[in-house]
């Protein structure tokens, strides 16, 4: 009866796990980090409904301040404001298309977010 338990439970787990397999293609979180005045990666290709933690390492304040680009989209322009050391912001991706965003207070700095 023993070695009967044994397959059945082993069948249970991979039919769980079939089930399970399709789970986790929800939104997902990604970072960039800032650091050596600079943000990295400085380019991220996402999905809609993503969300960007920034997170300072430096020093020195920073902002993530997107760029007047798109004065046609439905929402409002993002911007942290300042981020001391250790401070983090974050971005939600509710539409597609290309955000790019640089630190106001080091404008060389520079990134771009690509929801599809």
């Amino acid at each position: 009866m023993r070695s009967l338990a044994i397959p059945s439970a082993l069948s249970l787990v991979l039919a769980f796990g079939a089930v399970g397999a399709g789970r986790g293609t929800g939104p997902r979180t990604h970072a960039v980090e800032i650091r050596g005045l600079a943000f990295a990666p400085a380019a991220l290709d996402i999905a809609v409904g993503d969300t960007v933690v920034f997170t300072n390492h430096d020093l020195v304040p920073h902002t993530v301040t997107e760029s007047d680009e798109a004065p046609d989209r439905a929402r409002e322009r993002f911007d942290s404001g300042s981020l001391s050391r250790g401070a983090e912001t974050r971005f939600i991706a509710d539409e597609p298309g290309e955000v790019t965003f640089f630190c106001a207070y080091h404008p060389s700095m520079t990134g771009v977010i690509r929801p599809r």
